[in-house]
C-alpha cells in the first residue's frame, strides 16, 4: 500500500465493480479486501436484501455502518469493497477519508446497467427494475449520490472488468495507481 493510506475505500454506483475489483486487486497483491455488504450480512445472519425486507433500509445503514467503523478501527492495510450507498449515509464518507484514500470507481451508465440486469436480485433499491428502469433509477441516484462521491480523493475507471483478462489488465493497472 502507498505510504500515504492505511486503508483504500472503493466507492461508487450499484454495478460499478466495486467487489469485482476489489477482489482481483486482493489476490494479486495479498491485501485484505473486505466486501462490506458481505460483512454485513455475515454479522447480521441474513442477505442484505432480506436486511432491507425485514428491517428497513435505515436499520440496514446503522449496520453498515458499524461494520465500517468497526473495519477501519480493524488494521490495515485493506481493500474495503463499499456499497452504492455507503458514503451518503452517518458520516462515513468523511470517516473514509479520514481512515484512508476513497477511490471512485467509474463505469459508464449502460455498462453498469448490463452488469445489473445480469445478476438480478442482487440490489434492493434496484430490485424489479428493466433495463430502462435502471437508467432512470441510476439517473435518480447520480444526483443523491453524486455530491458524496464527488468527495473522493481519486477516480478510476473500471468500465473493463467483463473477461478474466479485462479483470487482470484493470487490477494491474489500479495496483500500478495506488499500491505501488
Amino acid at each position: 500500500m502507498s505510504a500515504a493510506s492505511d486503508a483504500i475505500f472503493l466507492i461508487g454506483f450499484p454495478g460499478v465493480g466495486k467487489t469485482t475489483l476489489g477482489r482481483a486487486v486482493s489476490a494479486r497483491t495479498g491485501v485484505r479486501f473486505i466486501d462490506l455488504d458481505e460483512a454485513v450480512e455475515a454479522e447480521a445472519g441474513m442477505s442484505v436484501p432480506d436486511i432491507f425486507r425485514q428491517e428497513g433500509e435505515d436499520a440496514f445503514r446503522r449496520r453498515e455502518s458499524a461494520m465500517l467503523r468497526s473495519i477501519v478501527e480493524g488494521g490495515s492495510p485493506i481493500i474495503v469493497g463499499c456499497g452504492g450507498g455507503t458514503p451518503c449515509h452517518c458520516d462515513n464518507m468523511t470517516l473514509m477519508n479520514n481512515a484512508g484514500t476513497t477511490v471512485w470507481l467509474q463505469a459508464s451508465r449502460e455498462r453498469i446497467v448490463s452488469r445489473i440486469v445480469a445478476q438480478p436480485g442482487q440490489r434492493p433499491l434496484l430490485e424489479g427494475c428493466d433495463a430502462i428502469g435502471l437508467d432512470k433509477a441510476l439517473r435518480e441516484l447520480e444526483q443523491r449520490r453524486g455530491p458524496f462521491y464527488c468527495q473522493a480523493a481519486e477516480t478510476f475507471d473500471s468500465s473493463r472488468l467483463e473477461t478474466e483478462a479485462e479483470i487482470a489488465a484493470t487490477a494491474d493497472a489500479f495496483i500500478k495507481a495506488f499500491l505501488i
